[in-house]
This record gives C-alpha cells, sequence and structure tokens, in this order.
C-alpha cells in the first residue's frame, strides 16, 4: 500500500528574510489542503511512500547513451528510437511526443513498450516523419523525458547519367 503525501515550500521574494518553510507532510485527501497565498511562490511536491517499508518510491531515470540528440537518416531508410529506463521503480508508463504532440504509429511506425522500455521503429522514413521526438518515462515517484530529433535526407536523385 502507498500513501501520497505533499510537502510545501513557500518563498517570500518580497522580504530579504525567508520566511519559515513548511515540510510537515500530510496525507492527502481528495483534495489539496486550502493554503493562503500572498506575497508567496508556492511549491508543492507530492511524494509516494510505501507504507510497508516506509520507503520513498524511486523516480525513473532515461539512458541518454540509447537516446541520442539527433538522428540524421536518408528517406526510405530504417530507424529506430529506443527509451531505456535504468533507474526507477515499477510500474512504468511511456508515453511518446512528436513535436510536442502525442505521437500515435501509423503506417510503417510502430512502438513497442517493455517493461523498462519503449521503441519507435521506422521501417521507411520519410519525410513527413521528420521533427523532435520526446520519451516520457513516468512512475509513481515521478516523470522525466528526452527528447531527439529525426533529421531526413531526401532522395538522391541522379541529374545526368553516367558518359
Amino acid at each position: 500500500m502507498r500513501r501520497s503525501y505533499v510537502s510545501a515550500l513557500a518563498l517570500d521574494k518580497a522580504q530579504e528574510d525567508a520566511p519559515p518553510t513548511l515540510d510537515t507532510p500530510f496525507p492527502l485527501k481528495n483534495k489539496l489542503p486550502s493554503i493562503l497565498i500572498s506575497s508567496f511562490f508556492l511549491f508543492l511536491v507530492q511524494k509516494n511512500i510505501d507504507t510497508k517499508t516506509g520507503v520513498e518510491d524511486v523516480s525513473p531515470v532515461i539512458d541518454p547513451h540509447f537516446f541520442r540528440d539527433s538522428v540524421i537518416t536518408d528517406e526510405g531508410l530504417r530507424t529506430k528510437f529506443m527509451c531505456v529506463v535504468t533507474k526507477g521503480d515499477p510500474p512504468l508508463r511511456f508515453h511518446w511526443l512528436k513535436n510536442g504532440l502525442p505521437f500515435l504509429a501509423h503506417g510503417d511506425t510502430t512502438v513497442q513498450t517493455f517493461e523498462d522500455s519503449s521503441i519507435v521503429t521506422f521501417k521507411r522514413v520519410s519525410s513527413s516523419d521528420r521533427g523532435h521526438y520526446t520519451c516520457i518515462a513516468a512512475n509513481m515517484a515521478s516523470s522525466t523525458n528526452l527528447t531527439t530529433q529525426l533529421i531526413v535526407n531526401g532522395k538522391k536523385i541522379r541529374l545526368f547519367s553516367p558518359i
């Protein structure tokens, strides 16, 4: 069984001496606590703690070794994005975005999701596949993401035949 807690940290940028912080966890019921905000900036952090062990859930970490900043390929070739989580408590959930919008597999593109990874495979890359792809990995503790750019070179056209 897991119990959710919220820790609140208030910062007053208008005053020289910062107000005291509130870091006392309290159980969440169906709503957040009432909080009076004047000149304070408020940050709420949800923590999920296993009630049997008392251990806080571990946030997911995506291995950047498998997820490069950009992928350059030629039109018509195969390529894939591998989003591998090397740290983080299960269960993990994966979501993909293309240019900031939900990505749905189509045509020659598939998305496979496993316990600790998700793979987007392009069987035949086309120019319409160009863009920024974001993998989001989430669990009870938090979520994280990495983005890569798919650069697609057009087909090479021979203008002159060899002599």
